[in-house]
């Protein structure tokens, strides 16, 4: 074999040489990759029967969520948000290891409450996007979700990322779980700052069941509610007894629409669920024995007591028609400090003819 021919031979088992070891190589990190391919989809596709619901973009924060909610021995403290940046303290959040105690702010008594059981796969967060690192912290923006609420949020993670740091909502106005649009939640996990509260300053919670002091109110409430064809007005009572209309409500068979007088058209809601127990125990409690009186030319019935809506209490009149047992006028007078209005009061009149719930012309998206 002459030296030509010996040097292309060499060329020609180097060539293949370097080219199967390339492919080895390949191979090799094609095999790593389809492996941490394999671990990576199998910890999304926890839930295989609802491979759907998972949002791969959300896993860490929805992880933190988790691991926050399944701890203990830490506090939550929820603020109001205010144009230009001022934030009021409204709530204060310890948990413990099997029960949260809430207390409002300005207020020295806390309630108690279960916790309720974590699912290890909730998707709290949705449509995550990083946003980078501040002070040490990760941050996201997401879509958050929680029964009977939507928001969209900010969400700022502990610098190992495990836990939740602080979080912002923002509600859309019709949809509110707070007595305002923009909550700014901040997590401390320091232990002393969450200690228990002093079995003194625990308050007991009302027991879900009805007062039997208020057997004619629930009954005049529960006819009202299943009422159709039917409006209502809500008035603000500022301090000198003026009224300012806050909303009219109009509900119709199928549908309820609500309108501020300042408003240039109607919104609509499926009709809103309602219950004469509210989350701590019955929704009105300590009632008067009815006493006869007229609203107008109107026989009625006025009833004192107390009312529960959570977090809102306040003292209540109610006037219930003599003709057909249903509420014409309530006044409620708010505890100080009042979240849910502008006014410490607030009076809400009822009319049942069916011409005052007629469905409006001008509905938002109509």
């Amino acid at each position: 074999m002459g030296p030509a021919v010996k040097d292309t031979a060499s060329k020609l088992i180097a060539t293949l040489c370097a080219s199967l070891t390339a492919f080895v190589g390949a191979a090799f990190f094609a095999a790593v990759l389809f492996a941490q391919t394999t671990i990576s989809f199998a910890a999304d596709a926890r839930r295989p029967e609802e491979p759907e619901r998972l949002d791969r973009s959300c896993l860490t924060v929805n992880e933190a969520d988790v691991n926050t909610r399944k701890g203990y021995n830490y506090r939550e403290l929820v603020h109001q948000a205010f144009v230009g940046g001022k934030t009021r303290e409204y709530i204060e959040i310890i948990y413990t290891a099997s029960n949260s105690f809430e207390r409002f702010s300005g207020r020295s008594a806390w309630q108690k409450f279960s916790l309720h059981e974590v699912d290890p796969y909730d998707q709290r967060f949705t449509s995550c996007t990083a946003a980078g690192i501040e002070n040490n912290s990760f941050h996201y923006y997401a879509n958050w979700n929680k029964p009977g609420y939507r928001a969209s949020a900010e969400i700022w993670l502990t610098p190992d990322r495990k836990k939740l740091l602080k979080v912002i909502r923002r509600y859309p106005p019709d949809k509110k779980e707070f007595p305002f649009s923009t909550v700014i939640s901040t997590f401390d996990y320091n232990a002393q700052a969450a200690k228990r509260p002093n079995d003194a300053s625990i308050v007991t919670r009302g027991v879900r069941t009805n007062d039997p002091t208020c057997d004619a109110v629930n009954t005049a409430y529960v006819k009202t509610r299943r009422s159709r064809e039917y409006s209502e007005v809500i008035y603000e009572v500022d301090e000198d007894g003026s009224l300012d209309a806050l909303r009219e409500i109009r509900i119709t068979k199928t549908k309820q629409f609500e309108k501020h007088p300042l408003a240039s058209s109607w919104s609509t809601y499926d009709p809103d669920n309602w219950t004469i127990v509210d989350r701590d125990g019955p929704k009105f409690s300590d009632c008067s024995f009815g006493e006869e009186a007229k609203l107008g030319s109107e026989q009625a019935t006025h009833y004192t007591a107390r009312w529960h809506k959570f977090p809102y209490v306040a003292d209540i009149d109610i006037w219930v028609s003599g003709k057909d047992g249903r509420t014409m006028k309530t006044l409620r007078r708010y505890d100080d400090p009042n979240w849910e209005f502008r006014t410490q009061a607030v009076i809400e009149l009822y009319n049942y003819d069916p011409a005052s719930a007629i469905t409006p012309s001008d509905v938002n998206g109509g």
